[in-house]
C-alpha cells in the first residue's frame, strides 16, 4: 500500500464509511491499520482476496466476501448471483478449483424475515 499523502486513521473519533469497503485506498488503510496489527498472520499480511494454505491432501484456498447492494435485484443479476461469482472468482485467480462457499450475510436491522 502506498502511504504517501495519507491521513492517519483517527481510531478515537473516526468511523467507518462507505468508502471502506469499496476495495480502495480506504479499505487498504483500515485493513492495514486495524486489522494487520489485530490479526498479524502471513496470509493476511499477503494481501490477497484469499489464503492458500497446504493440508494433507494438498493445496487448499479459502476466501469469505460479504456483498451489500440496493436494490436486491438489479439489471444483470441478484445479490445472490453476485456473492456467488465474486466468491468463484476469488478462488479462481488463486488457481484454485471451488468445492465449496462459505457464507457471510450483512443483514440489515428491521429486514422482514
Amino acid at each position: 500500500m502506498i502511504k504517501a499523502n495519507r491521513r492517519k486513521l483517527d481510531l478515537k473519533n473516526g468511523r467507518v464509511d462507505l468508502s471502506h469497503g469499496a476495495g480502495g485506498r480506504a479499505m487498504g488503510q483500515l485493513i492495514e491499520d486495524i486489522f494487520h496489527k489485530a490479526f498479524d498472520n502471513e496470509w493476511l499480511r499477503a494481501g490477497n482476496d484469499q489464503s492458500a494454505f497446504m493440508v494433507p491432501g494438498g493445496r487448499m484456498v479459502m476466501t469469505t466476501d460479504g456483498y451489500v447492494v440496493s436494490p436486491l435485484f438489479f439489471p444483470g443479476g441478484t445479490i445472490g448471483s453476485l456473492a456467488v461469482y465474486g466468491t468463484i472468482n476469488d478462488i479462481a485467480m488463486a488457481g484454485a478449483v471451488p468445492l465449496y462457499l462459505s457464507a457471510s450475510f450483512i443483514i440489515e436491522e428491521g429486514f422482514p424475515l
